[in-house]
């Protein structure tokens, strides 16, 4: 795959000055975060001209609320406090991206490239991010409520004290994601691939899941509880009176 007009992470063009600087890739939970200069000078939203394309900049309270434009590209670009509300951005491209604190509430980013990009403490709630593709993405203490994240694939992609409750990744490949200290209740695995992911520190609670899916999936032992009901098991202990020709199965 593609991401942007460049494909070398150790030398980057910054702004349009055409000067070139080259920058030693650097990786956390080994991720690669976003290669980014030191300096970046501000830049100002601006949607009237139909496109959206921003390159070596920062965006800092602007806003992107119910634009509808396909292709957009971010490449090297810090963005605060941003809205993106109910923004149409079909086949989005992000790479090497900072977005701390942005709005992106019912925004629909489905078939997004997404790349070297963290998310910080944004709201996701019903985003649409269907069939995007992650690579080097780290997301942290965002609030992602019934988003949508259905057929998603993932590469080096971390979850970090995010509340998803009732997301649905439906389909998607979480193999090898990192879910630490997630609300995952409600949230829709069906069809998942979790092949080593890991959810140790996760709330499950109220998890749909197939039991196919389930094979290699990392879990603490106390959360075998909350899959074992997800998959119609009852966990009972000895405390229960178990079933005898003198009394009926225990109810539910």
């Amino acid at each position: 795959m593609t991401f942007g007009r460049y494909n070398d992470p150790g030398c980057k063009v910054v702004n349009q000055d055409l000067r070139v600087s080259v920058m030693k890739t650097q990786t956390r939970y080994n991720i690669q975060v976003p290669l980014l200069p030191r300096r970046l000078p501000p830049g100002s939203i601006d949607v009237s001209g139909g496109q959206v394309e921003y390159t070596g900049v920062t965006l800092a309270g602007g806003s992107f609320e119910n634009c509808s434009i396909a292709g957009a590209a971010f490449e090297q670009v810090r963005c605060r406090h941003v809205t993106f509300m109910r923004a149409k951005l079909p086949r989005l491209l992000l790479l090497d991206v900072l977005l701390d604190v942005c709005d992106l509430s019912a925004a629909s980013w489905d078939e997004g490239h997404i790349r070297r990009t963290e998310f910080t403490g944004c709201r996701m709630w019903a985003t649409d991010l269907y069939r995007a593709q992650f690579q080097d993405v780290l997301f942290q203490e965002c609030n992602a409520e019934h988003a949508v994240l259905a057929q998603t694939t993932y590469k080096a992609t971390r979850f970090e004290r995010c509340n998803l409750t009732g997301a649905s990744f439906a389909e998607a490949d979480l193999s090898a994601v990192v879910f630490y200290q997630c609300d995952l209740s409600q949230a829709d695995l069906r069809g998942a691939r979790l092949k080593g992911a890991d959810l140790r520190g996760s709330i499950l609670e109220g998890i749909q899941v197939n039991p196919q899916d389930l094979r290699g999936v990392i879990i603490e032992p106390v959360q075998a509880v909350h899959i074992a009901a997800a998959l119609g098991i009852k966990v009972l202990s000895l405390d229960v009176p178990m079933q005898t020709d003198d009394n009926k199965a225990p109810e539910e």
